[in-house]
């Protein structure tokens, strides 16, 4: 089993891995060591970016003290391991500085485009004709193209990123990286196509590794390579003072993909393709990046991290590249889960494993900090809940924010974003899954409002059944913590939904 090196190109490439890092917590198994990011973001403030990798960083800490032990289970919350590229051993290597991040530093470029091509040092005849190829208006023109300040990106120019992306290979990241991979790994891909950053470094990254640039590691001609090609799912705001126009997106969209089949058909050949596109809804602000630049959570992104799951599942690949498209049964207001189509990866990828993390999300926001100390349930108190939930030695608190500040502030903006509403996280755990609430006739989940007066609830009964079981297992504190959770949340599930909420059409 060989590890998943995921790039994630751009704005959408790190949003689509924030959406990743909500599966991976929730408990969706990826068929390989681990996933090892590399997040490739000109803008360097871009705060998307910065969200994601805040994501990624309490993922991997709350992972790795919770299976301090290394007795990670087959099944369970934060199972899959992710780690940055400068973590990974490389043999062999004189390459001694690079920093264990999750970003590539290669994006922190500080200079317009002039000043990086270093046009001053250029003869005349050279000059003149960079400046008949591009627009040479003023710094602050939304035209300009030699004079781009490239701080905050391409701002939607990917004959400038092509250029600048074409020194990837150069990078000691990147020579890390090309020295780390082993013949069984993979590599993934993640871009949109309709800006500047990733529609200019996927075609160049995918070029480099296919053909080996710079004599890095032949292994890489030979990997397994997929990606998700993200085409227009939101527009902007019209800004004259912005690069940025919504209106050249799909025209973008269309030259890219002209390119595209032309370009990366042969020696380039990718082994699987998942395109994505939706029909754009209210138009974000127009920002060009930096700090400003921050949107909510899109359906499409989860959809993307759902694709990256499923290419680091696949076990077997077709001679020629398989290309994949994604469609929801029916256009509605508000989607759930009964408007996606019922195939193998729905329930496995997002039905079970989120529904289960909403269980999860809603027992440490409302039940764990309330009743359960007042009645000092047995698993609180052997694990001594009541001492250590808040108390930031221990990784509850972290959980706490994780649960808090990232899964259920992910969950309103997906809604808010793309009405993609699978949870009524205000109600009770029976009417919490929507197209699927528990009947009164049957057996009943914990309700919030009767907690406090006597009902013990099916969660709690678990819980303190299974920690009891894994006490005398010697499993450590925090590590039982986390097994009991998963285990009454996933029991809570296959006794009361059993699968995914149906709708007839």
């Amino acid at each position: 089993m060989g590890r998943l090196f995921l790039f994630c190109i751009g704005g959408t490439g790190a949003r689509v891995m924030r959406s990743l890092v909500m599966l991976l917590a929730s408990g969706v198994k990826v068929d390989v060591e681990k996933i090892v990011p590399i997040i490739i973001d000109v803008d360097s403030k871009n705060e998307d970016t910065a969200r994601a990798i805040k994501a990624l960083e309490l993922y991997k800490l709350i992972r790795g003290r919770v299976y301090a032990s290394k007795n990670v289970p087959s099944d369970g919350f934060f199972i899959t391991d992710m780690s940055p590229l400068g973590a990974e051993a490389v043999e062999d290597s004189n390459i001694t500085n690079i920093k264990t991040a999750f970003q590539l530093e290669f994006g922190n470029i500080t200079k317009t485009f002039y000043n990086y091509l270093e046009v001053a040092r250029m003869n005349d005849n050279t000059q003149t004709l960079l400046r008949a190829l591009l627009d040479d208006s003023p710094e602050e023109d939304r035209s300009t193209e030699l004079n781009l300040n490239l701080t905050v990106g391409f701002k939607g120019n990917p004959n400038i990123g092509s250029v600048i992306f074409n020194e990837l290979v150069e990078t000691d990241e990147y020579k890390y990286f090309a020295r780390a991979f082993n013949p069984n790994d993979k590599i993934f891909i993640v871009s949109s196509i309709f800006g500047g950053t990733g529609s200019a470094g996927f075609p160049q990254l995918v070029k480099n590794l296919r053909r080996n640039t710079g004599n890095l590691n032949d292994a890489l001609q030979r990997a397994k390579i997929g990606a998700t090609v993200v085409m227009p799912y939101f527009t902007v705001e019209d800004n004259k003072a912005s690069a940025v126009d919504a209106r050249n997106f799909m025209s973008k969209t269309k030259a890219a993909l002209s390119y595209y089949e032309k370009e990366l058909r042969d020696i380039e050949k990718l082994d699987a393709v998942y395109y994505l596109y939706d029909e754009p809804g209210n138009p974000y602000s127009n920002n060009e990046g930096g700090n400003s630049q921050k949107n909510d959570a899109h359906f499409v992104e989860l959809l993307a991290a759902k694709a990256v799951i499923k290419f680091a599942n696949q076990k077997q690949y077709e001679n020629n590249t398989e290309f994949y498209e994604y469609a929801i049964r029916s256009k509605e207001p508000v989607i759930n889960f009964t408007h996606l189509f019922e195939d193998p990866t729905r329930d496995v990828f997002l039905t079970l494993p989120l529904t289960c993390f909403a269980y999860f999300a809603k027992l440490y926001q409302s039940v764990l900090p309330s009743g359960i100390f007042t009645k000092e349930k047995d698993f609180a108190k052997y694990l001594d809940l009541k001492n250590k939930f808040k108390d930031s030695r221990y990784i509850y608190k972290d959980i706490g924010i994780f649960m808090e500040e990232y899964f259920l502030q992910y969950m309103v903006e997906i809604s808010r974003n793309s009405k993609f509403e699978p949870f009524n996280l205000a109600g009770d755990f029976n009417g919490m899954l929507n197209g699927k609430p528990i009947e009164d006739t049957r057996p009943r989940l914990l309700r919030w409002g009767d907690f406090a007066l006597n009902d013990e609830g099916t969660f709690t009964q678990r819980m303190s059944q299974v920690e009891e079981t894994l006490r005398k297992q010697n499993i450590p504190d925090e590590e039982r913590f986390i097994k009991m959770c998963y285990d009454a949340c996933r029991y809570a599930f296959e006794q009361y939904i059993q699968r995914a909420p149906v709708a007839n059409y």
